[in-house]
């Protein structure tokens, strides 16, 4: 059968696995994988079979199986475990039979390079059968348990599981060394968060409504076992049925179950706080809740992340700053979500990522779960690509105590160098424009896995406030995630700040490089559950101030981590607004009033720099 695009599209975001345009690729190929080179796939060709498993409570999850048909009598082989909860396979409309018999290309690239691959429908999802009472739930997790029982006692198991996945999929499978199951050797998460309040839902405290209602729309789509409503997936028709359920009719008392899932939506909908109720705890727990145990256990860690995906390279940062093991590793592309599209400055149109993730997952799992001695953990425990020189970098840990330099803001609308500050000072603004960077951002591709694209913004600008800096006579490595400390007196009982950094070249063009937000109600003494890169605030509800009209406050607005080099000749520019009202919830800021405090002693923007060990010195170091 001819797996046409719309059916190649659903196979892959089984693993929530975005598909790029037919464009060039970008020059973000890693470098290191010179030394893990693809390996060239078994001949034999790659069979399916679809089964319920029976967890401890009679519910049966929906799986499939993949692996070499060409395997010999007793020929055992790793496990390589999926665990989604957007079907781990899709009926197409126009061939719902074949393509249910098709082999997904995830699949495929790892069963015929030696591995089992299970791909199962998480409980109260897909053709699963059962309910769910929040997202990675207990029960959820002790089914991972279940399925790596029934793995480990299959005649093709040699008794050793390895995990992966794609957001949803990836934050299962780092959930997974929580079990101490003996047989979990290896994880390799990918696009995944590690506090689902700040790095997605609320990242600096602010609502997140386009994150918020349209996973929500997604999830309740697909648990009633429809496409969504989205050009996209216009293919889709359910999920696919194990084999023999020809007629439907156990995928239809699977749905059946489904109706009364937790709705992600409505739990958050109305919350503000990270401790209102338990939905941020127990509903849709975070991993940073369970890092002690994950710690514990000790399992070589992967984990692979995005400059350009909500809160998910920060998240990646946090994730291993806050670990104690020292088997955790980290890789940050120049990426969006599920890394399908190559992002940064200069990206005007959908321009898929060249970097491979899949023979670094392959490279990792060879060693780490099939015993293969390549030398990956030999390998420089972070990688990052740098925007702005094309280059990749690398080192043992992440530097939590970078170089800095930091720029005042200044008469004239002016970013100005330590010591040409000029005297204490207040500038006088009226927030009234909207600050929304288009339709394309990192807020919208987490939901959409698309290409992330903000538009130039020098016309926007004008409209907005903003502060320029000289043009740089040599070029800036900025590594990390830049704050900006603004003191802000404003009108309003509840305010939120939008910041945005950009790059403006010598004809006026200007593209963002990283951006950030503050509700400004939330006291500095609010603090992050774990060790963090960024001041953030807590989103605990005793730290946030019913009114601050009048009031002078000093806010610490974290941009965004990047890694990027600002070219010799062009400057940056600093952009303010108050609301963003394509992704977030703000207060109105209609008829209000801006005090901020300027130049010696005001306000300032504090970057991070790359040492230079770390700077990029050229393609390959």
């Amino acid at each position: 059968m001819r797996l046409f695009r719309p059916l190649l599209l659903a196979a892959l975001l089984s693993l929530g696995m975005p598909v790029a345009a037919n464009e060039a690729p970008a020059p973000d190929a890693a470098p290191w994988q010179q030394t893990f080179p693809a390996r060239t796939p078994s001949s034999d060709p790659v069979v399916k079979s679809s089964i319920y498993i029976p967890m401890r409570d009679g519910t049966r999850i929906a799986v499939d199986v993949y692996h070499q048909q060409g395997a010999g009598p007793g020929a055992r082989v790793p496990t390589i475990l999926n665990l989604t909860r957007y079907w781990r396979a899709f009926a197409a409309k126009s061939d719902p039979v074949g393509s249910c018999r098709a082999i997904t290309p995830f699949a495929a690239y790892f069963a015929s390079r030696g591995y089992a691959v299970v791909m199962a429908d998480v409980r109260g999802t897909g053709a699963s059968f059962g309910t769910r009472s929040g997202e990675l739930d207990a029960n959820e997790l002790a089914d991972g348990t279940d399925v790596i029982n029934w793995i480990t006692r299959q005649p093709w198991s040699d008794g050793k599981v390895g995990s992966t996945g794609i957001s949803y999929g990836g934050t299962a499978a780092e959930y997974l060394p929580v079990l101490r199951h003996p047989a979990v050797k290896a994880v390799a998460p990918i696009s995944t968060l590690i506090d689902a309040y700040a790095d997605l839902y609320f990242p600096g405290g602010v609502p997140n409504t386009v994150f918020r209602d349209g996973w929500s729309t997604l999830n309740r789509t697909l648990d009633v076992g429809r496409g969504p409503d989205r050009p996209d997936m216009a293919e889709l028709k359910h999920p696919c049925p194990v084999d023999g359920d020809d007629d439907l009719k156990l995928l239809h008392q699977a749905i059946a179950e489904h109706a009364p899932n937790f709705d992600s939506g409505g739990a958050t909908r109305g919350i503000t706080h990270r401790d209102d109720n338990d939905t941020f705890a127990v509903r849709l727990p975070s991993s940073y809740q369970r890092r002690a145990e994950i710690d514990a256990a000790d399992v070589p860690f992967l984990s692979i992340e995005g400059w350009f995906d909500s809160g998910y390279a920060r998240a990646g940062i946090n994730r291993l700053i806050a670990s104690t093991s020292r088997q955790q590793r980290l890789i940050i592309a120049a990426a969006s979500h599920g890394i399908g599209y190559h992002g940064g400055p200069d990206v005007s149109t959908p321009t898929p990522s060249a970097f491979d993730f899949r023979t670094e997952v392959l490279a990792f799992f060879d060693h780490y779960l099939a015993g293969r001695a390549n030398g990956y953990d030999a390998q420089p425990r972070v990688r990052w690509f740098t925007t702005g020189s094309n280059t990749w970098a690398s080192a043992d840990t992440w530097d939590t105590n970078p170089p800095k330099t930091a720029l005042c803001l200044s008469t004239k609308r002016r970013l100005a160098a330590t010591g040409r500050c000029g005297a204490r000072t207040t500038l006088l603004h009226r927030p009234g424009a909207d600050g929304a960077p288009g339709t394309m951002t990192r807020w919208d591709a987490t939901i959409t896995g698309g290409p992330v694209i903000y538009p130039e913004r020098s016309a926007a600008d004008r409209a907005l406030l903003h502060f320029d800096g000289p043009a740089l006579t040599a070029p800036l490595h900025l590594l990390g995630a830049p704050v900006l400390e603004l003191a802000l007196t404003t009108s309003a009982p509840r305010a939120d700040v939008f910041a945005w950094l950009e790059e403006v070249d010598s004809a006026g063009h200007a593209r963002v490089i990283a951006d950030g937000m503050v509700r400004a109600n939330y006291t500095r003494s609010g603090t992050a559950p774990y060790p963090a890169i960024t001041p953030q605030p807590s989103g605990l509800a005793g730290d946030d101030r019913a009114s601050i009209a009048g009031g002078p406050q000093r806010l610490a607005i974290a941009f965004e981590p990047l890694a990027h080099v600002v070219a010799a000749g062009n400057h940056l520019r600093l952009t303010l607004a108050a609301s963003d009202s394509r992704h977030f919830s703000s207060p109105t800021a209609t008829g209000s009033r801006w005090r901020i405090g300027i130049g010696n002693g005001g306000s300032k923007l504090e970057l991070r720099l790359a040492r230079p060990s770390t700077a990029p010195q050229g393609p390959g170091k």
